[in-house]
C-alpha cells in the first residue's frame, strides 16, 4: 500500500498465493483481498494498516472479484466456479447469524443466547 501524502510502502503479508482481488471499505478502514486459493483476508487500514481476520470459506475456489456490501458489514465474493457468496465481516453480526442457524436445526453452541 502506498501512501497518499508520499513515503514508503507498507506490504500487507500473510496470503500464501499471489492475490487477485482487492476492495476497499467506503470509510477507508479496512482493504479486503483475496488470493488464487480462494482465502479473503480483511486487512485494518484505519489509524494505520495492521492485523487482518481470514474468512475461511472452503470450496469456493479462487475468487475474481470481491466488493464490500451492506453498509461495508458483509463482503460479496464471486468466484470462477460461478458462485456468489455475501459473508458478514463484523464478527458480532457472524455470531449472529450463525446461532440463528444452529437455532433453526435445533442446536446450541457455546456463546449464543439460549431462546
Amino acid at each position: 500500500l502506498y501512501p497518499l501524502a508520499g513515503g514508503a510502502p507498507t506490504v500487507l503479508r500473510g496470503h500464501g498465493r499471489a492475490v487477485v482481488a482487492a476492495a476497499a471499505s467506503a470509510d477507508g478502514a479496512r482493504l479486503a483481498t483475496a488470493d488464487l486459493d480462494g482465502e479473503v483476508r480483511v486487512w485494518a487500514l484505519s489509524p494505520a494498516p495492521g492485523a487482518a481476520a481470514t474468512l475461511a470459506l472452503p470450496g469456493r475456489g479462487a475468487v475474481t472479484t470481491l466488493t464490500f456490501v451492506d453498509g461495508d458489514r458483509a463482503i460479496a465474493i464471486a468466484g470462477a466456479s460461478g458462485g456468489l457468496q455475501i459473508v458478514p465481516v463484523d464478527p458480532a453480526l457472524a455470531v449472529a447469524r450463525a446461532c440463528a442457524r444452529l437455532a433453526h436445526f435445533g442446536r446450541a453452541a457455546d456463546g449464543c443466547a439460549s431462546p
